[in-house]
């Protein structure tokens, strides 16, 4: 069984979940976004098990990655048991697409999602694992943000005419489905920094789920420092805003994990989150 959320619900459901953060963070931002924007981005469908005490909420975006990933899914679950009720109840996931895609999903409920979609003739097809990383020391941050930048460099706006840039730049080496950026920059903050000719060389995005994420630095501009405060003034700005900043890396990129060490975060202890592609099996 599951409960339909509606908007006038989402309020109740949103602050049931602060107990569970940080853990809860991806489907708690999805949510709080959708309420902020009046469900036009993220477009979400809520499903839980209890509007008041849940210990399951499932949350499928609409339209928010390009088809044929066009419903994808952000959970978070205390009881496989409720979720896997969930999971199975009629018109929460869509079994009948030919692939589906989850979301910044806690490791510890992994397992069930697996189950669920094995038993509904899917094959795991992609599977990226990330550490969650919170920002602790907020004076190593601030002391960074409040450096200046390099002569000839300054912080810009993002525009759509920049979006194939940061795809290119983003998605090159990376199978995760891209979510539709230009609806991204229309309703969420970013920060950039440029070169003397108005090119972006380093940049930022609070994503819809609400992670400090697409941070990207053009090779050449890597060691400069212009990076380490781009990503440090970014965290100001969500700090300025009562919002703990977090995001999440592979730890195999020891390079970055040293970067986020030094700008104050920490590993969140025994949590990891992935992101998941399930495939139809073609049985003949």
């Amino acid at each position: 069984m599951a409960l339909v959320v509606g908007m006038n619900k989402l309020p109740i459901l949103i602050e049931s979940l602060h107990k569970w953060r940080p853990y809860c963070n991806p489907v708690f931002w999805m949510i709080k976004n959708s309420i902020l924007t009046k469900n036009v981005w993220p477009c979400m469908d809520i499903y839980t098990d209890d509007i008041c005490n849940p210990t399951t909420v499932v949350g499928a975006a609409n339209n928010y990655h390009e088809a044929p990933f066009d419903r994808s899914y952000f959970m978070f679950s205390t009881n496989n048991n409720k979720l896997e009720a969930v999971l199975n109840a009629a018109g929460v996931i869509d079994w009948d697409k030919e692939q589906i895609p989850f979301d910044s999903i806690p490791m510890s409920n992994f397992q069930m999602i697996q189950d669920a979609a094995t038993a509904n003739g899917f094959q795991l097809i992609y599977h990226q694992a990330w550490q969650f990383y919170l920002l602790e020391k907020n004076e190593l941050c601030a002391n960074i943000a409040d450096k200046p930048l390099p002569d000839g460099f300054q912080f810009g706006c993002l525009r759509n005419e920049h979006i194939p840039l940061i795809e290119e730049r983003w998605w090159r080496n990376n199978d995760v489905p891209p979510t539709i950026l230009s609806e991204t920059l229309k309703y969420h903050k970013f920060h950039a920094v440029f070169e003397s000719n108005g090119s972006p060389i380093a940049w930022g995005i609070f994503k819809e789920c609400g992670d400090l994420g697409y941070v990207f630095c053009e090779r050449r501009y890597r060691g400069s420092g212009v990076p380490e405060k781009m990503f440090a003034s970014m965290c100001m700005m969500s700090l300025n805003e009562g919002i703990i900043p977090y995001t999440v890396l592979d730890t195999r990129n020891i390079h970055l994990v040293k970067h986020l060490r030094n700008l104050g975060f920490r590993e969140v202890k025994n949590f990891d989150v992935a992101g998941l592609v399930f495939k139809k099996i073609n049985r003949i």
